[in-house]
């Protein structure tokens, strides 16, 4: 059987965080559910049968040592703009292209407990970066990237802007998912520096 793998490295989890953590990626393997299911039967690409979402505060190095799945950060702030480069500000989540070839994606733990929903906030997130992440492989243009995602993508959970109390209330809709479905399969590497030890200074 293959497996189509999503790897989240939790910084910072607590109970509370865990219980979030795990309703979440309850609502995020339905998301993949229905984007494998679309890419199979309306895209013929007969890739993956189903979707693994590994979790936790530690996540081993040599899981990610393809190219193939993804890996999302959750951060109690933003490690993107602090120790990468990135430029973002004020977003509930970062996704950025280092020099061609890799990409780092994370969401951030303050907007996720913001929402009323939380594990949905947080599966609603992260599905969102994760689009930009493997679209990365197609539009290495940060601008030409979000224009897919934000403006092509059927708004929803892919909306430029999603603020905590949507985020919490909202599913990723048809148009969401199908965009996924067009770009999941792509192979980008993902940085994997912090899998071990949080960042403590560049």
């Amino acid at each position: 059987m293959n497996i189509f793998k999503v790897y989240i490295k939790a910084f910072d989890l607590n109970p509370g965080r865990y219980q979030i953590l795990q309703t979440g990626v309850k609502y995020l393997y339905s998301y993949l559910s229905q984007v494998l299911r679309y890419a199979n039967q309306q895209l013929n690409h007969k890739l993956y049968d189903d979707a693994l979402i590994t979790y936790g505060s530690h996540i081993n190095h040599a899981d990610l040592s393809s190219d193939e799945h993804l890996l999302l950060h959750i951060t109690p702030e933003s490690y993107a703009r602090k120790f990468l480069g990135s430029q973002a500000q004020g977003a509930a989540g970062i996704t950025t292209l280092l020099g061609k070839d890799m990409v780092f994606s994370e969401i951030m733990w303050s907007f996720i407990e913001a929402a009323d929903n939380k594990g949905l906030a947080l599966a609603n997130y992260a599905f969102h970066e994760l689009v930009h992440n493997k679209a990365f492989s197609a539009y290495p243009e940060a601008g030409k990237n979000g224009s897919f995602v934000h403006n092509e993508s059927g708004s929803g959970v892919l909306v430029k802007i999603l603020e905590p109390g949507q985020a919490g209330s909202i599913i990723a809709n048809s148009e969401n998912i199908k965009a996924m479905a067009m770009v999941y399969f792509l192979r980008i590497k993902q940085y994997r520096r912090y899998l071990i030890v949080e960042p403590k200074t560049k």
